[in-house]
C-alpha cells in the first residue's frame, strides 16, 4: 500500500453525498514502468508542456502476478517559485481478464513524487465493474527517480457491486 494513505482514505471529506454509505473498495498494486518516453516541448530543456508517456504492469503484491496494465500520460502545466513541477496526469488502467478500465485523472507535484511522496489522482470512472467509480489513486515512488517502481493503491466508492 502506497506509504501514509490511511488518514487520507479516512477523511469523511473524501466521500461526497452520492456515495456516502455506498462502502469502499481498496485496490493494491505494485506498478513497474515498462515503457517511459519523455516529450519535450522543443526548447531542449525540463519544464512546462513537456509530458512523459508511461506504460506499466501492475501486479498483486502478494502474489506477484500482473493483473492490469496502465497507459498514462503525465503534462507539466506549472513550475512553482520554488522549483516545483506540478503536472496534469491522465491514467487508463486495464484489467487484463476481463478488459474492464479505471479512468484516472488529476494534478500533483511532479518533484514531491520524484522525491518519493504520496502523491494523489482522482478516480472519474470507467467502463464495467467500474463504469460509475469514483475515489482516489495514491502513489508512491518506491526506488530511485527514474525507476519506475511504485506501490499503487486505488480507493474506490461508490460502486456497490465491487463492495
Amino acid at each position: 500500500m502506497a506509504k501514509n494513505i490511511d488518514p487520507l482514505i479516512e477523511n469523511p471529506t473524501d466521500v461526497n453525498s452520492e456515495t456516502a454509505g455506498l462502502g469502499r473498495t481498496i485496490l493494491e498494486f505494485d506498478e513497474v514502468t515498462t515503457s517511459f518516453i519523455p516529450i519535450d516541448n522543443g526548447d531542449g530543456e525540463r519544464g512546462i508542456d513537456d509530458f512523459i508517456r508511461v506504460t506499466a504492469s501492475l501486479s498483486d503484491p502478494v502474489t506477484g502476478q500482473v493483473i492490469a496494465t496502465k497507459e498514462a500520460t503525465y503534462t507539466a502545466i506549472k513550475q512553482r517559485g520554488n522549483g516545483d513541477i506540478i503536472a496534469r496526469g491522465e491514467e487508463t488502467i486495464t484489467f487484463l481478464d476481463d478488459g474492464d478500465q479505471i479512468f484516472i485523472s488529476g494534478k500533483f507535484n511532479q518533484t514531491d513524487n520524484e522525491a518519493g511522496e504520496t502523491n494523489k489522482l482522482r478516480i472519474v470512472g470507467g467502463t464495467g465493474d467500474y463504469e460509475n467509480a469514483k475515489g482516489f489513486e495514491f502513489f508512491t515512488q518506491t526506488g530511485d527517480a527514474g525507476t519506475g517502481l511504485y506501490d499503487s493503491t486505488l480507493v474506490i466508492v461508490g460502486t456497490p457491486d465491487l463492495i
